[in-house]
């Protein structure tokens, strides 16, 4: 696979940079190249692309034994505070109502996409993140 259809396959289902979906395969690369052991988690999947990208990277390359993690509330951002600013000075609060930035999929949507991927699903994992705003004691 290379980086080309990688970042096809990411794109769609990320809000992740171009810049960044090419240091995700470069890395993949990397632990692919040499050999280093261990699984693959991703904390905040928003619509699963990264983790769909490392699905398809790993089923191309026939690395099937891997494990697979997706963290997320699936349920969107938690409510912003006032501490929760741009760059440029800007409260969330006045933009949280814009469904990208809320960072809204549901757990199905997100399986739905990650799952169109010919890695083994045995493998993949969807881990609903607590939520500390909406918890009861453990």
């Amino acid at each position: 696979m290379d980086k080309e259809k990688f970042v096809k396959i990411v794109s769609p289902y990320s809000m992740t940079s171009r810049e960044r979906i090419e240091c995700l395969y470069d890395s993949l690369e990397f632990i692919r190249q040499n050999n280093v052991p261990g699984d693959f988690v991703e904390c905040g999947v928003w619509k699963g692309g990264n983790i769909l990208g490392i699905a398809e990277y790993l089923a191309f390359h026939k690395i099937l034994d891997r494990k697979i993690y997706a963290y997320d509330t699936f349920s969107g951002m938690t409510t912003p505070e006032e501490v929760d600013i741009d760059v440029h000075g800007n409260n969330a609060k006045n933009i949280i109502n814009n469904p990208h930035i809320l960072c809204y999929a549901s757990l199905e949507t997100v399986k739905n996409n990650v799952l169109k991927s010919e890695y083994p699903s045995s493998n993949i994992f969807f881990i609903l993140e607590w939520d500390m705003n909406n918890s009861q004691d453990r």
